[in-house]
């Protein structure tokens, strides 16, 4: 006999990035025609910081890995251009709906996504209601990239 699903057994897992967010192009074009800030990017960004971010490129890393590597360099600025480019979401309205309409219908929901502690706090803090759909913070699986002992990516 198949077993019967329902919210009483069944956990959604979401995905944020190009789930139940997508880019706001709007937010990213604010950032990169900011010239004091790029200049002063360029001004504190060093061949060695640039090629300690290439090297990691094709190991499918993160904005927080990126920024941590910067903000370890002493490139604050850079760091905080990373996290706002990263953190340059909308939410995807169809996707929010259907997670708030399984939400009323009491079903649970985790987030499960490559995102770090710090990128998600961001996130959290700027899109309060639709994360209020997902249950206790405990459940979000993040990634600290700074630390050594972690994966690349989950």
């Amino acid at each position: 006999m198949q077993p019967h699903y329902g919210r009483h057994n069944t956990i959604f897992l979401w995905d944020l990035h190009d789930v139940l967010f997508v880019r706001d192009t709007h937010k990213i074009w604010q950032s990169l025609w900011n010239y004091k800030t790029i200049r002063t990017i360029a001004r504190n960004s060093s061949y060695s910081l640039l090629w300690r971010m290439l090297k990691i490129a094709p190991s499918g890393s993160t904005g927080e890995h990126y920024a941590a590597i910067a903000r370890a360099a002493g490139n604050t600025t850079l760091a905080t251009f990373i996290e706002d480019l990263a953190n340059a979401q909308q939410p995807n309205e169809s996707v929010v709906a259907i997670l708030a309409d399984l939400h009323r219908h009491g079903y649970t929901h985790h987030i499960g996504s490559n995102i770090g502690p710090r990128m998600l706090a961001r996130l959290k803090n700027s899109f309060p209601a639709i994360f209020a759909y997902f249950d206790a913070d405990h459940h979000a699986q993040t990634v600290d990239y700074t630390q050594p002992n972690n994966p690349k990516k989950p």
